[in-house]
């Protein structure tokens, strides 16, 4: 149909880094369709990956006008307004989005998210291990659940939970999660491993001055 037409239009776009031609078609497409709630949603998700979240924000707040129950629309405003750091509003949009879709593993996972963000750390494990029940290979689940349990200084489970990931998930490649990972090491004073991890963060970001800073003291011991 119509939609679908000009929402393939838009991620093909999106494809080809042509991210301004996209924003210019989700808008001619809203000004043809009006009222329609994906062309929202899809503009507002690439605003968002464009680093623009006011502007996100807006626009995923039509897709939900339009569409109260969408649960996907109401899962991507809770993750831009932690972005904002604007926390105890995102945790209302992640409540809604499970009582729209009880078994959504992503709304799980962003309650638990904010639940951190608010320092509320042993609901958020609650919320992480739901989704985690509903998907046993939620990644961003598996690590949030290591940070957790980190911020609680139970470092050997929250290692566990960054090594069921070790190799198994993209997120691996990322300098924070090695970041994250040796520091729960140090914690241990497993201080060789610590520094396998440290390395690892800074062959991905070598200008991370706190881990450079770590790993000098660490070989000092």
């Amino acid at each position: 149909d119509h939609v679908k037409s000009w929402d393939w239009q838009g991620q093909m776009l999106i494809k080809l880094e042509k991210y301004e031609d996209a924003l210019n078609l989700f808008d001619k497409a809203n000004q043809i369709l009006q009222r329609n709630s994906l062309i929202w949603y899809e503009k507002s998700n690439l605003l968002y990956s464009m680093d623009r979240q006011e502007e996100a924000l807006f626009c995923v707040e039509n897709a939900i006008k339009i569409e109260p129950d969408y649960a996907e629309a109401l899962i991507h405003k809770g993750f831009i307004l932690s972005a904002l750091d604007r926390d105890k509003e995102a945790l209302l949009s992640f409540n809604k989005a499970i009582d729209s879709q009880p078994d959504n593993a992503d709304a799980w996972h962003g309650k638990g998210d904010a639940l951190a963000g608010l320092e509320q750390y042993k609901e958020s494990l609650i919320a992480l291990r739901k989704a985690l029940e509903i998907n046993p290979f939620h990644g961003l689940a598996l690590y949030q659940l290591g940070l957790c349990l980190g911020q609680l200084k139970d470092y050997e489970q929250s290692l566990k939970y960054y090594d069921m990931l070790t190799n198994t998930n993209p997120f691996c490649n990322s300098a924070e999660f090695w970041r994250n990972r040796g520091l729960v090491l140090y914690d241990l004073k497993r201080y060789e491993e610590a520094i396998f991890s440290f390395n690892k963060c800074l062959e991905i970001d070598p200008n991370n001055s706190i881990i450079r800073l770590r790993n000098s003291v660490m070989n000092l011991l």
